[in-house]
């Protein structure tokens, strides 16, 4: 984010391009004209509050990670989504969860998930390690 400063204009250009592959794939696999009439009401509110409000909510909170913790948090959080996803729907929507697919994928993204913020963890305790050593090495030569 230091050397791309415009937030807002990231996070835009990020749901362009999202836009333009999901549209892309969406007619390259559905081509009948009746699925891609929009109807009005609810269906046409519920796709602009999801397009607007989750998926801008998402990636300007996706930003704010990538600039307070970078980009490695991010990247080990978005599994999160699927998981949860997954949870959600089995009790709102009655889907299905099956052991082999389902459970055992969202135990393997969790261990994944947990394996590398101990690796960052880990990486940063050495960074601070290697910059106590050098400053101390800094006073050894100013007392010299």
């Amino acid at each position: 984010m230091k050397e791309y400063t415009a937030k807002l204009r990231l996070v835009t250009l990020q749901c362009v391009f999202s836009c333009m592959q999901t549209a892309v794939w969406a007619v390259a696999v559905n081509r009948s004209p009746s699925v891609w009439k929009i109807e009005f009401g609810l269906p046409l509110l519920s796709m602009a509050y999801c397009g607007i409000m989750v998926t801008g909510f998402t990636y300007w909170l996706q930003v704010w990670a990538i600039e307070k913790k970078g980009p490695v948090f991010t990247a080990l959080y978005t599994p999160l989504a699927l998981i949860i996803t997954c949870i959600v729907s089995s009790f709102l929507f009655k889907e299905t969860l099956y052991l082999g697919s389902s459970v055992c994928g969202a135990f393997l993204l969790v261990c994944g998930l947990y394996i590398g913020i101990w690796g960052k963890t880990k990486e940063d305790e050495v960074q601070i390690y290697g910059e106590k050593q050098s400053q101390q090495e800094i006073k050894e030569e100013i007392i010299v």
